[in-house]
């Protein structure tokens, strides 16, 4: 079962398991969950949230319950798809992160990896980009010389910011 936890738990699960040893930040600021099972605490997750982005802050799962998918299933119970969310993932849990949607972005010092899930659209944004793109296709058929082709283009990216 997963619920939320407070900052103390958090704090106390991570240093009595000698977290920061597997690069993992000890923040008390966030949102913070564990995983138990009975009254047994297994693993934990926390997040930073903000106005577009949410952000995976640390994930650690109990050395004797590693690779039974604990982490997958609290990184799960965050996924969010109203807003982009990221991650900075260790070696050892890349594989959660990417089986989830996350993508490599860029390669920090320690072998960790800066990761992003992006948000999902909305029908409605998919139904007017995929008509804006049908439109599109229809105007770079008629375009004839480098100038109207820039010209287009600039409309373009105008046109799909309003929707991003």
């Amino acid at each position: 079962m997963i619920k939320k936890i407070d900052s103390k738990t958090y704090v106390s699960f991570l240093r009595r398991n000698k977290a920061e040893y597997n690069q993992v930040s000890i923040n008390e600021n966030g949102n913070h969950y564990g995983y138990y099972v009975n009254d047994s605490l297994l693993g934990v997750v926390s997040t930073l949230e903000t106005k577009n982005t949410v952000r995976v802050k640390g994930l650690f799962v109990e050395e004797h319950s590693c690779n039974e998918g604990i982490g997958t299933k609290l990184v799960e119970y965050l996924i969010r798809n109203d807003k982009d969310m990221t991650a900075f993932s260790s070696k050892e849990s890349r594989s959660i992160f990417k089986s989830l949607g996350f993508g490599e972005e860029s390669l920090k010092p320690n072998d960790i990896m800066f990761m992003r899930r992006y948000k999902k659209m909305s029908p409605s944004i998919k139904d007017n980009l995929d008509k804006s793109l049908i439109e599109l296709s229809k105007t770079i058929l008629k375009i004839e010389g480098e100038t109207d082709l820039r010209d287009a283009l600039d409309y373009i990216n105008k046109q799909l910011r309003k929707l991003i």
